[in-house]
């Protein structure tokens, strides 16, 4: 009617897909506004390995920001420093006890380690709706499968994982267990993160490992374009609740369809035929399905991108050993080519994808099996 008042309505509220999308341009403005000079897909890769998977290793060159862009990811989130663990591993560490803490039975009192991963872990536990990450700084100066074994098997496990500092039938009989109680539980708000460099001074992951993260090897641009980049005044982030970081998940089946699953038989079928000890497990698969499942759609990495990303950082990281032990799966042709039963099977399966990282991965082992007669 004429006269009437006018009724404001009010904006809908952004979706979780926007509000995801929001966060990730966040990501890659800190990124570039702090100087650091990465490839846009790594950083959408990076995000979605960290949302999929309870553990992402970040390799590449030493000195690149590795550990670097895993603070600058908490800070997209807008989380306090407090909230952010990094741990310098040390070649000494043996077991969990060195990086968590240990029972002294004589005094009855838990002392932790002066990482202070406990703390943050108990912190993290009791305040559920607080994202946290952990960063594992070089973590391959020491054995990984020593110092992170209990995480190891308590990552993968989907229903109420937990830490156990001690025996729980001694907790009432320790005095500060209201501070270090014997169990820990382990929820989805806290990002476990690596960063690797490979040399002399470092130790290899086992399978152990690889099954259970996710290994971006991040790529470098050219110093040029250091010149393009306008570093701004630093910004606080509101912070991103863990509520709203478990909306940017999409939780379902197995992920994958049948021909990408025909795929991955086709690499295990190689793998055993060449009598090689290693495969692709269901975990891995879930997890792979996972991934793609998890690719937002302004990424502008296609469905084939994400496999093919997935066969370099949950597949090829385990292709290892002698010349002699590959030679069936891989070899260097004399025209600088790739050859063998898994070069083949990418060409087999190039409707799902063209492989362009997985063969280049294929391509750098050969040369090295050719010229050192092993590859890593």
């Amino acid at each position: 009617k004429p006269g009437a008042p006018v009724k404001e309505t009010k904006p809908a509220a952004p979706t979780a897909e926007e509000k995801e999308k929001a966060f990730i341009q966040r990501f890659i403005r800190r990124v570039r506004q702090r100087g650091f000079l990465y490839d846009e897909r790594d950083l959408y890769n990076f995000h979605i390995s960290a949302k999929s998977s309870r553990l992402v290793i970040l390799a590449g060159r030493s000195g690149t920001g590795k550990s670097g862009l895993v603070r600058l990811y908490g800070e997209a989130l807008g989380l306090t420093p407090s909230q952010v663990a990094f741990l310098p591993v040390r070649p000494s560490w043996m077991d969990d006890g060195d990086i968590l803490g240990y029972l002294d039975r004589n005094r009855m009192l838990y002392f932790p380690s002066d990482t202070g991963l406990a703390e943050l872990l108990v912190e993290a536990s009791r305040h559920p709706e607080k994202m946290y990450i952990v960063c594992f700084d070089e973590m391959n100066l020491a054995r990984a499968e020593y110092y992170f074994a209990q995480f190891i098997s308590v990552l993968e496990k989907k229903e109420n994982p937990a830490l156990q500092l001690y025996n729980p039938s001694l907790e009432e009989r320790v005095y500060n267990h209201s501070d270090y109680p014997a169990r820990i539980p382990l929820m989805d708000n806290v990002l476990f993160m690596g960063t690797v460099n490979v040399d002399e001074s470092t130790c290899h992951f086992s399978d152990k490992i690889l099954d259970r993260a996710n290994v971006i090897t991040l790529s470098q641009c050219h110093f040029r374009d250091l010149l393009k980049l306008s570093p701004q005044e630093r910004k606080v982030y509101k912070e991103i609740t863990a509520e709203e970081y478990d909306d940017f998940r999409v939780k379902e089946g197995m992920g994958l369809n049948d021909k990408e699953l025909e795929l991955l038989d086709a690499l295990n079928d190689a793998f055993t035929k060449s009598g090689m000890p290693y495969g692709i497990g269901f975990r891995v698969a879930q997890q792979m399905g996972c991934y793609l499942e998890n690719i937002p759609e302004e990424a502008g990495i296609s469905r084939g991108e994400g496999l093919d990303a997935q066969l370099v950082q949950r597949v090829f990281t385990k292709l290892r050993g002698s010349a002699d032990q590959l030679s069936g799966l891989l070899t260097l042709s004399d025209k600088n080519t790739a050859e063998g039963l898994l070069p083949a099977i990418l060409v087999r399966f190039k409707a799902l994808s063209d492989f362009q990282g997985s063969q280049a991965v294929l391509k750098r082992k050969a040369g090295e099996l050719k010229l050192y007669d092993y590859t890593m």
